[in-house]
């Protein structure tokens, strides 16, 4: 599966969530045309802006993406992953266009 998203234009999304025994999970997916793929699924014991920065990173290290080809970055809003973005991940990838998953601000206002 690394090959499929090796030297592509691809976005990638990534969300945090919880299981039924309330452990924090990262998910991270890459879209590139009519693939989407999850690339990765990592339980954590916390959740903050460098712990999402390492994964995040290590997943796109893993599967070959240049810094320079990801166009689009999709998660929620929350506020360690607005951090991520602006901090870590933008300065790397200065193209990237940060997305936020509406269903998430449709969570929080209801």
């Amino acid at each position: 599966m690394v090959l499929i998203f090796k030297e592509k234009l691809i976005a990638i999304i990534t969300d945090e969530t919880t299981d039924n025994c309330s452990r924090s999970i990262i998910n991270t997916l890459f879209f590139y045309r009519n693939n989407t793929k999850l690339v990765s699924v990592n339980f954590l014991l916390q959740v903050n802006n460098a712990i999402i920065s390492q994964n995040c990173v290590n997943t796109i290290i893993t599967f070959q993406i240049p810094l320079f080809s990801s166009q689009i970055f999709v998660t929620n809003s929350a506020a360690y992953m607005t951090k991520f973005f602006k901090e870590i991940l933008k300065p790397l990838m200065s193209q990237l266009i940060y997305i936020s998953c509406c269903a998430y601000i449709i969570n929080l206002i209801r």
